[in-house]
């Protein structure tokens, strides 16, 4: 609660600067005629006890203008953390992993309908906001009540060729619940691979009132072939004396061929067929390449 901060309370304590003011008017009273002041004894009149506040309106006016300066340099504020709420309008995020992996199968389809029923389940004084973390996240809409631009957003949204991170829409998460002050209502359309997690546990971390809901596109374990490494000459002198080699690498699943072409020029020069064994590599060994010498 921002009322507590050592500063505000320091600057309320200049209130009392009005008050002060106003008592060091002196007690004044109308002066009456006598014939002779001989026989009274000299002293002198203490002011204290007749001091007394005048025009309360001005000593109002004085004492507010004091605590809106006060306020203005506290800026105090109440944590809608830990509030109850005022009302039932919810901020959303709708986040889509637009990775290389959500090409597989149906996943991303399947993850941009989860995201337009979501969208559709928005009240009338709710608002949301689109974001891909395909690679760096990626605001696609602003913060905005319109479901209409909320559902172009999702549709226009094409998978792209990097990896997801979660820490990247965790920071985004963060952003969001700083910058409007509000908690948030996450919802994650991902087929949840190990690869996008964070070296960093702490990465991942959410502000107080997040809400996470991880929606689960991906279709279980299915077998997962790469390219993993690829060793060729960086410069060619005779075309017949061209060695390539790739290797191939496999992520589980049972003994399979899989099909291996060389390309150059957007030309296939060559193709092999390897076998690979379940978690195994297999080389492709390429002897030609149709290219300009140099």
């Amino acid at each position: 609660m921002g009322f507590l901060t050592p500063w505000f309370l320091a600057g309320a304590a200049a209130v009392g600067l009005p008050i002060f003011v106003h008592l060091l008017q002196q007690y004044q009273q109308t002066p009456v005629k006598f014939s002779s002041l001989m026989f009274f004894e000299k002293r002198t009149q203490s002011s204290v006890k007749h001091r007394r506040l005048k025009h309360l309106l001005l000593f109002a006016l004085r004492c507010l203008f004091i605590l809106l300066l006060v306020l203005a340099f506290a800026r105090p504020y109440i944590s809608t953390s830990g509030a109850v709420s005022l009302t039932s309008a919810k901020t959303v995020v709708f986040a889509l992993d637009n990775s290389l992996s959500m090409r597989r199968g149906g996943a991303f389809a399947k993850a941009k309908q989860q995201a337009l029923a979501e969208i559709a389940r928005l009240g009338d004084a709710d608002r949301g906001q689109v974001v891909t973390f395909g690679g760096p996240a990626k605001l696609v809409t602003d913060m905005t009540g319109d479901k209409q631009t909320l559902r172009a957003a999702v549709s226009a949204i094409e998978p792209g060729d990097d990896a997801s991170s979660y820490a990247e829409i965790a920071r985004v998460l963060r952003s969001t619940s700083e910058g409007y002050k509000t908690n948030v209502d996450a919802h994650i359309f991902t087929d949840l691979q190990k690869s996008s997690l964070p070296a960093s546990f702490a990465d991942l971390r959410l502000n107080d009132g997040t809400r996470l809901n991880v929606h689960n596109v991906g279709e279980g374990f299915i077998p997962n072939w790469t390219i993993e490494a690829v060793d060729a000459p960086r410069r060619v002198f005779d075309t017949k004396k061209v060695r390539t080699l790739a290797t191939i690498a496999s992520w589980g699943g049972d003994m399979a061929t899989r099909t291996v072409s060389l390309v150059a020029n957007g030309k296939t020069v060559e193709t092999k067929q390897v076998k690979i064994t379940p978690g195994g590599r297999a080389v492709a060994e390429f002897l030609t390449l149709d290219v300009p010498p140099g």
